[in-house]
């Protein structure tokens, strides 16, 4: 593959010069410092075949097509000449890519091939500036801090190259950390075959008889060759598929982790609530996964929260507290957010009066812990529309919790800490308590959403039926329409468990707990 990549430059390599030289010239100018600069990074990359003992002349690599009809034909097949390679690099790399790597928006080939000459020129231009600063850093700093000066530009350019042409030509979106060491990777190796490999490149072909003659086209083709497939293992390794492990917890089903990744089935409501994470990441909110893409299977990409999923059982205060008080914060960041009429998983609308956009999901057992400190909340699948009392009361349900039998003295204590960490998260700004964001007069008066504050017990309490029964008949309604994740909740006879229980808790648990907070009055 890096043969045909080196056979196609071979091919293009006239023309993309022209265009890059023609365009590049027009921009230095007289200048003939930036010239000979200019001329060097390209000897540089293509090593002979540039200069004025080199096989192309710099005067003769001027783009002087002719007007008219003829003109534009010869302008049209210049571009088109120069395409080949690029597109050829594409190619490879989207061979290297596995159906698990994660993937970006697919933009048409012909722009991702343009783009990825529009990138190499702009690494081109950067080069020669840099050398131009290098050379004059000589006067202050000595031979020996040029010469570091001007591997590091290189370093940083052929790394940042690379990633380009990864996320860009080849479009796929790779896990940050590996693509900044596969970027590393190129570039020290790019550093060290220019350093070592032009002249044994050179060598070679001129010491053979046969390819004597073509000692420059030799060198070019082996050259070529080599910085393709280094580039090639490099993807390949970048994008390795990792071993796909399915995530415990969750009834739902299709959550798998790959690497630093979580792969998730999909479906109409994902753009949706990927906008709400996007939205949700800028204004800073914490234990938040970020939105990667989507890879060749159409599942979503996100990035792997740290921490453990609690034991219901052995739920501390501390953990309540804590949930509670990402609750407040998730509230204060999306109480100005209005995306419009988006699908959601279970309506279609705007957000009404009164309404946020709500987790749905919040409860203790889709949020991770290390000890009693927040890392993680996870399904976010089902947010949508709703009022701030829901995401609070479907975390009371379990977290205080309310359907098993636990004495009514410990819920209401663990009620109580539930609601003093929801007034903590309200009062807290990018996770710092204490600083209450700083609101302008007209964006309170003209805000959509919701006055936000904490409930009473007695409002938490007696809301609890009221979007327990929402969800049940939410769940109900969407396996009668076929929807494949909630079907999978009849596994575990869902939503029936969860109507029995919230009958007995209506019917016999909140009278009591009604009462005893009248009497704690």
């Amino acid at each position: 593959m890096s043969g045909g990549i080196a056979y196609a430059a071979l091919f293009s390599i006239a023309a993309a010069l022209t265009i890059a030289f023609t365009v590049g010239l027009a921009l230095l100018g007289g200048n003939v410092e930036l010239r000979d600069a200019f001329l060097a990074t390209i000897d540089g990359w293509l090593p002979g075949i540039v200069g004025d003992d080199a096989l192309l002349k710099p005067d003769l690599l001027r783009l002087s097509a002719g007007s008219g009809v003829a003109g534009a034909v010869a302008a049209g097949v210049f571009v088109w000449s120069a395409s080949a390679f690029m597109g050829a690099l594409g190619a490879g790399l989207r061979a290297m890519l596995d159906a698990s790597t994660p993937r970006g928006r697919q933009l048409p080939g012909l722009v991702r091939t343009w783009a990825g000459f529009l990138g190499l020129g702009v690494a081109l231009a950067l080069s020669t500036v840099a050398t131009v600063g290098a050379t004059r850093l000589t006067a202050f700093a000595g031979q020996w801090a040029t010469q570091t000066a001007g591997y590091v530009v290189s370093f940083l350019v052929d790394g940042a190259t690379f990633a380009f042409v990864v996320l860009v030509v080849a479009g796929a979106r790779p896990p940050r950390k590996d693509l900044l060491i596969g970027a590393a990777s190129v570039a020290a190796i790019f550093g060290a075959v220019r350093f070592l490999g032009v002249g044994v490149v050179a060598t070679s072909g001129s010491s053979n008889p046969l390819l004597a003659p073509f000692a420059v086209l030799v060198t070019l083709l082996v050259w070529i060759n080599l910085l393709a497939r280094v580039t090639l293992l490099v993807t390949a390794w970048v994008a390795d598929p990792k071993v796909e492990i399915p995530l415990p917890g969750g009834n739902v089903g299709g959550a798998v982790r790959v690497g630093d990744t979580v792969r998730r089935p999909t479906g109409p409501w994902t753009p949706a609530v990927h906008d709400l994470l996007d939205h949700v990441g800028h204004a800073g909110l914490d234990s938040v996964p970020r939105v990667i893409g989507r890879d060749a299977q159409g599942r979503e990409v996100l990035t792997y929260l740290p921490g453990s999923p609690v034991d219901l059982t052995a739920t501390t205060p501390g953990q309540l507290r804590a949930a509670a008080a990402w609750v407040g914060r998730y509230h204060r960041a999306v109480v100005g957010f209005a995306p419009g009429t988006r699908r959601w998983r279970f309506v279609e609308r705007d957000l009404r009066s009164g309404e946020i956009v709500c987790h749905h999901d919040s409860t203790i057992y889709n949020m991770l812990f290390d000890g009693d400190r927040l890392t993680g909340v996870i399904d976010w699948d089902v947010s949508g529309p709703g009022v701030p009392l829901d995401d609070l009361a479907i975390l009371a349900w379990s977290g205080l919790p309310l359907y098993p039998e636990r004495p009514d003295g410990e819920v209401l204590a663990r009620l109580g800490v539930l609601l003093e960490g929801y007034a903590e998260g309200l009062a807290q700004e990018d996770g710092r308590v204490g600083r209450r964001r700083r609101t302008s007069w007209w964006r309170r008066l003209t805000s959509r959403g919701p006055r936000l504050e904490a409930p009473t017990a007695r409002e938490l309490l007696e809301h609890v039926v009221v979007r327990m029964t929402a969800a049940t008949d939410r769940i109900a309604a969407a396996q009668d329409a076929g929807d494949e994740g909630m079907l999978n909740l009849r596994k575990v006879d869902e939503p029936a468990r969860t109507r029995d229980q919230l009958a007995t808790y209506r019917d016999e648990r909140l009278p009591g707990l009604l009462a005893r907070l009248l009497e704690a009055r």
